[in-house]
């Protein structure tokens, strides 16, 4: 639990910024909340989504970091991301390999 962000009321969403994971282990994504037409709107990764849904969840973020968390190209929020997947584990097992051949 993130105590340095400031209370929010759960009722009562207003516009912010906020990044957030739609799945566990899944890359992080922003969202936003917005006045549209005088009335509050959501976006989740640039589609629309329900305001409690964002204002429930996540980290407060700055709009330079939601920026960031926009720009091309967006993984797919929808599938984990694993820190031991096959690249990471191939790169270990070739320098354990160039450790053990070069050994006295």
């Amino acid at each position: 639990m993130n105590r340095d962000q400031p209370s929010r009321l759960i009722d009562e969403p207003e516009p912010c910024f906020i990044r957030m994971k739609l799945i566990r282990n899944g890359p992080s994504v922003g969202a936003r909340i917005f006045r549209r037409l005088g009335m509050l709107a959501g976006e989740i990764n640039g589609q629309a989504a329900d305001i409690y849904q964002i204002w429930h969840a996540g980290k407060f973020i700055d709009e330079v970091a939601f920026n960031i968390l926009m720009t091309p190209p967006l993984l797919n929020p929808w599938i984990p991301v694993h820190v031991t997947d096959a690249g990471l584990a191939e790169r270990v097992r070739e320098a354990e390999e160039a450790d053990y051949w070069w050994r006295p």
